[in-house]
């Protein structure tokens, strides 16, 4: 039985991350199934203090990106909430946004969601995001669920769906999220660009998904709005991660990423990690969006609607992108610690100091207006709308090398 001290070892910011499979390199798997119906035993607790019920009033949303190990841990995750009476709804492949999104959707209307992703890792790597409907989990809250996960008897919550408090089978519940995220998704693009049945006709856009979660992108939303995804790479889930590791900001993914690109044509190319939590970019003359030139690109989208805010970055103040959004965009720079970003952000919103955007050399960001979640699909939307409106675009030609 593991220990309380290697469980809170497994802690990640605001996730939970570990080791789920062996190879060459790794001998030691430290995210195993015990470990993983563990700490979904520690959210049931941590739900039932939160939203002041018991488990038995509680469900729950899961679901997993493509690795190799999500099928095991769901399982084992799975079994540890069916046992304490939790209603556990299995949403299968989604991409982590969408897990958030099943506490606020009418269809699904989850107490909480786990998400199980290794984000943007190799696929020796996997981890646990947890979400209630005030956002996702943040350090303290990871804490705590550890904390209760070591608490734990494992004895009452690994003897099948039908132990503990009286949960059983009857609780599971599966729901295509997939395409209720993709409608909510296609809904927010279409009104933004006026409507209409095709509103990005004309436009050709490639995604890399990575061989995660991130394929319906390019065939349930950009191709039905009447755009051309062909040259689009690795949109199957696969969790051995064939073309790349699921970093869109990696060498490896940005050249993947540029060269479909510049040979298809495309107007724009987009890259997602694995969860779709992380973006990168790649406009279309082959010039690379990360780090600053991605920040300044989503920073320029939001400017007219956030006149003289402040975008936080964990990028130091005074530099290229610093000049680029107080002299172009009329906007303030604020710089901190790349695990305080989002923290920042909530603390100048907080004060009144308006703050939309807070956003990482690694590609992750939150928007205010979207709960503080870490969603590269509507960071993509934004791009999307400027290519779309043909507004834009200064930010490439000032940072880009």
């Amino acid at each position: 039985m593991l220990t309380g001290e290697e469980l809170l070892r497994l802690q990640n910011g605001n996730g939970v991350s570990g080791i789920a499979l062996r190879n060459e390199k790794e001998k030691n798997v430290t995210l195993t199934e015990e470990a993983a119906n563990r700490i979904a035993g520690g959210f049931v607790l941590f739900l039932e203090q939160k939203t002041l019920k018991p488990a038995s009033e509680l469900k729950v949303a899961i679901g997993h990106d493509s690795r190799l190990s999500s099928d095991e841990l769901t399982e084992a995750a799975k079994k540890a909430m069916l046992s304490m009476g939790v209603r556990v709804v299995d949403c299968g492949l989604a991409p982590a946004p969408a897990m958030f999104m099943s506490t606020l959707f009418p269809e699904t209307s989850a107490d909480g969601a786990v998400m199980v992703t290794g984000g943007k890792e190799v696929f020796t790597v996997n981890g646990f995001k947890f979400y209630t409907m005030a956002g996702c989990a943040e350090e303290e809250d990871i804490r705590r669920i550890l904390e209760h996960a070591s608490e734990l008897p494992e004895q009452n919550i690994t003897e099948g769906a039908s132990a503990g408090t009286g949960g059983s089978t009857q609780n599971a519940g599966k729901c295509y999220l997939v395409g209720i995220y993709s409608k909510y998704l296609s809904d927010k693009l279409r009104e933004a660009l006026g409507g209409g049945e095709e509103p990005l006709s004309g436009r050709h856009i490639v995604v890399d998904a990575g061989s995660g979660s991130g394929g319906f992108f390019a065939e349930k939303i950009l191709s039905p709005m009447g755009a051309d995804i062909k040259g689009s790479l690795f949109l199957e889930p696969d969790g051995h991660f064939p073309g790349h590791i699921p970093d869109p900001g990696s060498k490896e993914a940005m050249e993947a990423l540029k060269n479909a690109v510049l040979l298809s044509g495309a107007d724009f190319g987009l890259s997602f990690d694995a969860g779709m939590e992380r973006l990168s970019a790649v406009s279309g003359n082959g010039v690379e969006l990360k780090g600053s030139s991605l920040i300044g690109a989503v920073a320029e989208v939001l400017a007219p609607d956030y006149p003289w805010s402040t975008v936080v970055t964990d990028l130091p103040a005074g530099n290229r992108l610093s000049e680029f959004m107080e002299n172009e965009l009329g906007m303030g720079h604020f710089s901190a610690k790349t695990g305080d970003i989002i923290k920042e952000c909530r603390r100048l919103n907080g004060e009144g100091k308006v703050s939309p955007l807070a956003m990482d050399s690694s590609g992750r960001g939150v928007l205010s207006e979207n709960y503080y979640l870490e969603d590269g699909a509507c960071l993509a939307l934004k791009l999307i709308i400027s290519l779309a409106k043909e507004t834009g675009g200064t930010a490439i030609d000032f940072l880009s090398p």
